[in-house]
């Protein structure tokens, strides 16, 4: 039994090391592609999936994810960020 706990141990700490790697490796990835097109979009909305924890940040990245999807005026993006508004209410 208790090599059992050892064990879920290191995958749960494993898995979370890893997930902070992805965050960190999103955040790098929006900071190096100002172009605002569907890739930053796509970034905005990832991260605003994955910060759920902290609303006001999460809303941010959807907010910005909205303002450049009406501006160049991909619909699939506003699709995007009104589907994850309304499954957040």
């Amino acid at each position: 039994m208790k090599n059992i706990f050892i064990v879920i141990l290191i995958l749960c700490c494993h898995t979370a090391a890893s997930q902070s790697e992805n965050i960190d490796s999103l955040y790098n990835e929006l900071r190096t592609h100002l172009q605002e097109d569907t890739t930053r979009v796509k970034l905005l909305i990832l991260l605003g999936n994955v910060e759920q924890q902290n609303h006001n940040l999460a809303d941010s990245f959807t907010l910005k994810a909205l303002e450049i999807s009406q501006k160049i005026n991909w619909q699939m993006g506003v699709f995007i960020v009104a589907d994850k508004w309304g499954h957040s209410f």
